[in-house]
């Protein structure tokens, strides 16, 4: 027997991300130098880490909060790195003085990318496991990543952070508060013909101002976030990788791109993994429309503010293949829009239960409907089912519906 719970929901794409984290990640409440840069205000950047190390003498990169127990960073910072007194601060705003919001953890386990290699500082991508876990507030609060697919475009504004040194060679002033500073990406090839073609590597995006210089990362800035806004939540884009000199005209910085890392992300962290965030173009969600053409009078639009996807959803297989858009306004039900119940926990979907599909897909493999289209098909035996398709097709998480001879089916 079937159990039902009435909900709303959309179903789509283009988020990634635990439900925890996604709601926190990427805000910053208090947000209204790195080299050419300028002093932030307290709580602007809460996902901002300070890593130090008795070995350093203090704070030598920068870092990331993601969830709660762990930090992104580079991995030539840590490479070599003794954890024995390697300590993460979180909510600092100065490197001396009082520092109010500050809390600090140990680090229990350092993970390096298995492909990071330290000659090129291609995959220079780490994790940081804290000892104890961290509780946010206005002050610290996770970064959302970016996810697989993202885009980031020739000039696309972002930002910056750390206290590293403001100029070759000198040293971020006392008491040395964290600084801020906007830069453009640049186009990879520019970056790959201005210094040296071949060592930007597509694990890898540049940003800097070419012709004035003036602004960049620069020592101790190493590890810190590159972010851009999207809507109200800031996303990670890139960490602080290396560049040539600090700030000089056609000398962008150099940043590890993160979107080739969400699932090695994934994979290390299994339990209250981060908010990924997919930016592309905006989406709309349209509701009680019958018609792609023509006059649709009991249609509702709505703008998606919020795209997630299942944390171990899989590109390749498809499984997991589910996802939570959230509107950006309520919807009234009327009897042109209502929401569907969603099967419960227990459920079982009995050979040969009569079923419906719904959708504005390809009536045949290449022409598209342009009205609503509805199907009646029967749920298919599931041993049969992995006969007809390839080995290995079908996980747990999937069922499959339709006529063994043809007929009424979902198409593109």
């Amino acid at each position: 027997m079937l159990k039902f719970q009435c909900v709303v929901v959309v179903l789509v794409l283009y988020l990634e991300g635990s439900f925890s984290q996604l709601n926190v990640c990427g805000h910053a409440p208090f947000n209204s130098r790195i080299v050419g840069g300028q002093n932030s205000t307290p709580g602007a950047w809460p996902w901002q880490a300070s890593l130090q190390s008795p070995s350093y003498g203090g704070h030598f990169c920068g870092g990331s909060l993601i969830n709660d127990k762990y930090i992104l960073t580079a991995a030539h910072c840590v490479n070599s790195i003794s954890m024995s007194g390697l300590t993460v601060y979180l909510g600092k705003q100065t490197l001396s003085g009082s520092n109010p919001n500050q809390i600090v953890r140990g680090v229990t386990e350092v993970i390096i990318h298995p492909d990071y290699n330290s000659a090129t500082l291609n995959n220079d991508i780490a994790l940081l496991l804290l000892n104890s876990s961290v509780t946010f507030s206005g002050y610290i609060t996770p970064v959302c990543l970016a996810g697989q697919g993202s885009t980031l475009s020739a000039g696309t504004n972002s930002w910056i952070t750390g206290w590293g040194n403001t100029a070759t060679g000198v040293q971020l002033a006392s008491p040395g508060v964290l600084q801020e500073a906007m830069v453009p990406i640049v186009d990879t090839n520019v970056c790959n013909l201005l210094l040296g073609f071949g060592s930007i590597t597509p694990n890898m995006v540049c940003a800097g101002y070419l012709q004035k210089g003036g602004t960049d990362t620069c020592q101790g800035d190493s590890g810190g976030p590159l972010v851009t806004k999207q809507g109200a939540a800031w996303i990670q884009t890139g960490i602080t990788s290396w560049g040539i000199d600090c700030a000089q005209p056609y000398k962008p910085g150099v940043y590890t791109l993160l979107t080739p890392y969400r699932q090695w992300i994934s994979t290390k962290i299994t339990q209250n993994p981060p908010g990924f965030v997919t930016k592309r173009n905006p989406v709309t969600a349209y509701l009680g429309k019958v018609t792609f053409t023509g006059i649709n009078s009991h249609q509702v639009t709505r703008r998606v503010e919020k795209v997630i996807l299942h944390p171990k959803y899989n590109s390749t297989t498809k499984d997991n293949d589910i996802a939570l858009l959230r509107l950006h306004a309520s919807v009234t039900f009327s009897k042109y829009i209502t929401p569907v119940c969603l099967a419960g926990l227990d459920s079982v979907l009995p050979e040969n239960t009569i079923s419906w599909v719904t959708g504005w897909g390809n009536v045949n493999s290449t022409v598209p409907s342009s009205s609503l289209q509805e199907a009646m098909v029967p749920i298919l035996n599931e041993e049969i089912c992995r006969y007809l398709l390839s080995p290995g097709i079908l996980t747990t998480n999937m069922i499959c519906a339709g006529y063994r001879n043809g007929g009424p089916r979902i198409c593109q």
